[in-house]
């Protein structure tokens, strides 16, 4: 009698007479704290207040299909709503109040009056009034607003909701940090990495790094390396990036797909078309094989 375990497939293969075993042999599994503390690491905390998702989970969707759609001008409008949060935003009332072009030094900020009705329409804010050069809205909430200023949050978040939804992992978390040893030696001391998504699926898991710029060469080497060392031999490391890598970085793109880092970029993003999105991306084994054109 034998048997092996495909890890292409995540699976258990009969070669011989074991076939009724393996159908009623259950699947390894193992969650993503597991599987960083079996490296030897501790997680200590996250970047991004995740836990308020679920209750944003209808309007969090809606702004990831705009995300999409809208990829072109989506980073130009958060860094508006980032620097004007800083000075014309309170907290305590959600409102955001501003000029629509506002100048600081050699910098200019622009509002995307067009994206800003269409994030109203999704119920990412409210009261939205657009007079004259002057804009008033109000966020929904305090995760909201974080998610629409912060740049990159939502091509995390677009990777980490796809994972969750497509059902194909065991486990999904989002903006890992965690230290190397497990040991908290002090700030000074101690060696922390952040990683913007982790994926399990049996014994082959997933770390994804997300870059809304173009990622250069040391950030596939550094994703590469935090998947092996924590994800052992059989992980696979993935860079997500909202820049079109295979036109504007031709040597990147092929230094990854000979790397054998997996990659996310701006076609297949506005590509998204919901639930099976990312199984077809990360499970299918055609990505290592096909050149860009």
């Amino acid at each position: 009698k034998a048997f092996f375990f495909d890890y292409a497939l995540g699976k258990f293969v009969n070669i011989r007479g074991m076939s009724e075993q393996i159908a009623a042999a259950p699947m390894p599994r193992i969650d993503v704290a597991t599987l960083l503390k079996v490296g030897g690491a501790c997680i200590t905390g996250t970047c991004h207040s995740i836990k308020q998702l679920k209750g944003n989970s209808e309007v969090v969707r809606k702004i990831l299909e705009l995300y999409c759609h809208e990829l072109s001008d989506w980073n130009t409008n958060s860094e508006y709503l980032q620097y004007c949060c800083k000075y014309y935003y309170d907290s305590a009332t959600q409102i955001f109040n501003a000029q629509a072009t506002i100048r600081k030094n050699n910098s200019i900020y622009i509002a995307n009056k067009r994206l800003l009705r269409e994030l109203e329409k999704a119920g990412a804010i409210n009261e939205l009034s657009l007079d004259n050069d002057s804009i008033f809205f109000r966020f929904r909430n305090s995760f909201i607003k974080e998610l629409l200023t912060t740049v990159g949050m939502c091509l995390e978040l677009l990777i980490y909701q796809s994972a969750v939804d497509c059902g194909s992992f065991d486990d999904v978390d989002m903006s890992v940090v965690f230290d190397w040893d497990g040991v908290m030696h002090g700030v000074s001391q101690d060696t922390v990495n952040e990683i913007d998504v982790v994926m399990t699926r049996g014994l082959a898991p997933l770390f994804v790094s997300c870059k809304s710029a173009r990622p250069d060469t040391r950030d596939l080497y550094e994703i590469w390396y935090l998947a092996h060392r924590f994800g052992g031999k059989r992980a696979r490391a993935v860079i997500a990036t909202a820049v079109s890598l295979s036109d504007d970085a031709w040597s990147t793109y092929i230094r990854a797909r000979d790397m054998g880092v997996i990659v996310i970029e701006r076609k297949d993003i506005v590509s998204y078309d919901g639930r099976d999105w990312l199984h077809d991306i990360l499970l299918c084994p055609k990505w290592l094989d096909e050149k860009p054109r």
